[in-house]
């Protein structure tokens, strides 16, 4: 029975170990990720903006261009 109980207790540490082992590599895990995805989140923000700029430019420029079109309409002749 003791050989059983130590053996258990063995058994315990060693998955004890195991689960301290997991966490750390887990925490490692996470930061690389963190280190690795932030530049790339600020860089998405960054493209985005630049969309978002691109997206304005081209509607200003419908804009004048629809209003252009109805000046031209306007002034010829029907």
């Amino acid at each position: 029975m003791k050989e059983l109980l130590d053996l258990l207790d063995e058994r315990v540490t060693s998955l004890c170990r195991e689960v301290d082992a997991l966490r750390q590599e887990n925490t490692q895990l996470r930061q690389d990720l963190t280190e690795k995805t932030g530049p790339l989140a600020e860089e998405n923000a960054a493209l985005k903006e630049a969309l978002a700029q691109e997206r304005n430019a081209r509607e200003t420029a419908a804009s004048r261009i629809d209003s252009l079109l109805q000046r031209l309409t306007k002034h010829l002749p029907e």
